[in-house]
């Protein structure tokens, strides 16, 4: 297995112009729900993935993955099988991601405070 850190890279480019934003959402629960070292969750992601099957179609990506998104401990096996299926495929263009929010009732959608630009994760923005 390799590991392309520019999975775990989301940038939101808003307006016409295509242009990204540079702000960082940062990482809230680094340390706590997943390492915050860089070498340790690199190391837990791969172990994850080296045990997980690839069941998709080689060289097709899934148009959608739902996987669940609680401590790695918790569901990151089950996480892994959706994620696997990204590794078989270089096609990958654009990848939105879409959560609930853990802190307050919303009606629609939560999107990130204007100005962020991606989220900063211990692998990197």
């Amino acid at each position: 297995w390799s590991f392309r850190p520019p999975l775990m890279c989301t940038r939101f480019c808003l307006g016409s112009s295509g242009g990204c934003e540079e702000d960082f959402r940062e990482a809230a629960h680094a340390g706590s729900w997943y390492p915050d070292d860089p070498q340790l969750l690199r190391a837990e992601l791969l172990g994850l993935l080296s045990r997980t099957p690839r069941t998709g179609i080689p060289g097709h990506a899934p148009k959608a993955l739902i996987a669940p998104h609680a401590g790695l401990r918790y569901c990151g096996q089950t996480a892994s099988y959706a994620y696997a299926n990204l590794l078989a495929t270089s096609s990958v263009s654009r990848i939105v991601v879409l959560g609930p929010s853990h802190h307050k009732r919303l009606e629609g959608c939560a999107l990130p405070a204007i100005g962020v630009g991606a989220y900063r994760t211990p692998l990197g923005p």
